[in-house]
């Protein structure tokens, strides 16, 4: 079962935003794990560190790594100030 978590700093980038928007967010990041394979909707990114992908969720981002399997959160923010 694919499980999903947010570190502190995307906690707090989340509920900064509208309690529609969390909403919106957290349901789509459901919806991909429920898909049984969600890096099939995920783009991975270039960077120093293995395995970041990013889901696009409206008119926002969240970037996450892959660990064991499991998502964790490590970005949330507009699409135009995501990197």
């Amino acid at each position: 079962m694919i499980s999903y978590s947010f570190t502190k700093h995307a906690d707090r980038q989340l509920r900064k935003f509208s309690i529609p928007a969390q909403i919106f967010i957290i349901k789509k990041i459901e919806y991909y794990i429920s898909t049984g394979n969600p890096l099939h909707y995920a783009d991975s990114i270039e960077s120093e560190r293995s395995k970041v992908y990013r889901f696009r969720a409206g008119d926002y981002r969240v970037i996450f790594d892959w660990k064991n399997g499991n998502i964790l959160v490590t970005k949330v923010a507009v699409r135009a100030k995501a990197y």
